[in-house]
């Protein structure tokens, strides 16, 4: 219900938008899936986009971040285009088990002394994370994100 309420605001928004959500089919950091969080009501796994701050938001299930059950189902994988070295779209994923009528945002991390100064904040696990690979169906979601939102998170690392 909070994701329909965001969504609808975002969308209000006309040229002063900031920030653009799109669902995913899945979700990898470093070849290991990450998944929606397990709640009845979050329905499809969105991936927020914001032009303002740079950053790419993932709400995913916590398991993936820890051992022992916690209670927490959330979990933020913030990542901010200041760490990422080269960005770009692949076609398909046979690999991931997804149809052909994908396209997989391919994210490069950079190399990096984590944290930083102004990334002590950024919550991006795991910090040493080399890539991160999410993986869209929706052809108008793939397309904004080519010709609008990646050039103006990215600029010229999103090739």
């Amino acid at each position: 219900a909070s994701r329909i309420f965001l969504n609808i605001v975002n969308s209000t928004m006309g040229e002063k938008r900031n920030i653009f959500a799109y669902p995913c089919v899945k979700a990898f950091i470093d070849n290991k899936e990450i998944f929606k969080p397990k709640d009845e009501n979050y329905k499809e796994y969105w991936i927020d986009f914001s032009l303002g701050s740079g950053y790419i938001n993932i709400l995913c299930d916590s398991a993936f971040f820890t051992i022992k059950e916690t209670g927490n189902i959330w979990e933020l994988v913030t990542i901010p285009s200041t760490l990422v070295s080269r960005a770009y779209f692949t076609q398909g994923n046979v690999i991931r088990g997804v149809s052909n009528n994908t396209q997989t945002l391919v994210l490069e991390i950079k190399e990096t002394n984590y944290p930083t100064k102004e990334d002590i904040l950024i919550n991006l696990y795991p910090p040493n994370a080399k890539k991160i690979e999410i993986i869209f169906e929706d052809p108008t979601a793939i397309n904004c994100l080519i010709q609008n939102i990646l050039p103006n998170i990215f600029g010229n690392k999103f090739k």
